[in-house]
Order: structure tokens, then C-alpha cells, then sequence
């Protein structure tokens, strides 16, 4: 349990970090030419709420690739089929032997 926390905050700091690296140099590190403070704030709340997208995009790609591993792909159903149908004609092959060998030990002729 407690590695799975890590790893959410973990995921969710390497977000913050991308979100913050993505951003221009003039906007992240200086304050807005005006000079006034309601600039810095909407800047500051700007980068609140990409930093809060960024962590939400990471936790989808995070449960996208969980279900995708519940799920087996068409590729393995394709498989899984494949398989299925050489163990049945392996079986028929073996029975069809079978009924042969014994026709043969109790003396009646074959179609």
C-alpha cells in the first residue's frame, strides 16, 4: 500500500516538474512587465492549474495501462484461439487413429 502512495506522489511530482520545465523562462521566473501583483497571481494560478492537468493526465495514463493489462489484447485472443483449435484437431487426429486401430483388432472392414 504504502509503495503505491509513493509511487502516485512520485508520478505526481515528476508532472509538476514536467509542467514547469515546459514553461517559458519569462513567464515561470520573472513577474509580468505591469509589475502588479494581480499578473503574478494569475500567472501563479496558471501554472496551478497546468501542474493540476498535467497530474491528472499522468493518473489516466496510469489507469489506461492498468486496464490494458486486465485486458487481454485481440492479439492474445487470436492466440488463445489458435491453440485451442490445434489441441482439438490433436484430439480428433488421436481419436480417428484410435477408432481405427480398433476396427482393425475387431476384424470390420473401414469406410
Amino acid at each position: 500500500m504504502q509503495s503505491t502512495e509513493l509511487r502516485s506522489e512520485l508520478q505526481s511530482q515528476v508532472a509538476e516538474l514536467n509542467t514547469l520545465r515546459s514553461l517559458p523562462l519569462n513567464l515561470a521566473s520573472t513577474p509580468q512587465k505591469t509589475g502588479s501583483k494581480s499578473g503574478t497571481g494569475e500567472v501563479h494560478g496558471l501554472v496551478m492549474k497546468l501542474v493540476q492537468k498535467e497530474k491528472q493526465v499522468v493518473q489516466l495514463q496510469a489507469e489506461v495501462e492498468r486496464l490494458r493489462g486486465q485486458n487481454p489484447t485481440a492479439e492474445s485472443r487470436e492466440a488463445e484461439e489458435r491453440l485451442r483449435r490445434e489441441r482439438d484437431r490433436l484430439k480428433w487426429n488421436k481419436l480417428s487413429e484410435e477408432v481405427a486401430d480398433l476396427k482393425t483388432k475387431v476384424g470390420t472392414p473401414g469406410p
